[in-house]
């Protein structure tokens, strides 16, 4: 069975959502696609909303690279959608929010 290369989106795009880029192209099996960041871009790669992420059907993976606070919300979003989540931590700030991410 070959292995198939899995499309990726980036949500946040600070540091770490640049480490994580570089680090995929470097990578024969991950290819990002789309990124979101709510600092205008100027690239076609760049969505205004990230639910055009979560919700892209060609996206197996959602890399949540966003600001603590919004790592759990954004992490139960792509899991609804089926997507692969890779968050960086924290993934909640409490543990019902933990629990509610175990449980999708």
């Amino acid at each position: 069975m070959k292995n198939k290369i899995l499309n990726i989106g980036i949500i946040g795009y600070g540091r770490m959502g640049i480490i994580r880029h570089k680090e995929i192209k470097k990578n024969k099996y991950g290819n990002v696609i789309s990124i979101y960041d709510p600092k205008s871009r100027h690239n076609n790669i760049f969505t205004k909303n990230y639910d055009d992420i979560i919700k892209n059907d060609n996206i197996d993976i959602v890399f949540i690279c966003t600001p603590n606070y919004l790592n759990a919300e954004l992490s139960m979003k792509a899991l609804k959608n089926n997507k692969h989540v890779f968050c960086e931590k924290p993934p909640s700030l409490n543990a019902s929010e933990l629990k509610k991410i175990i449980t999708l």
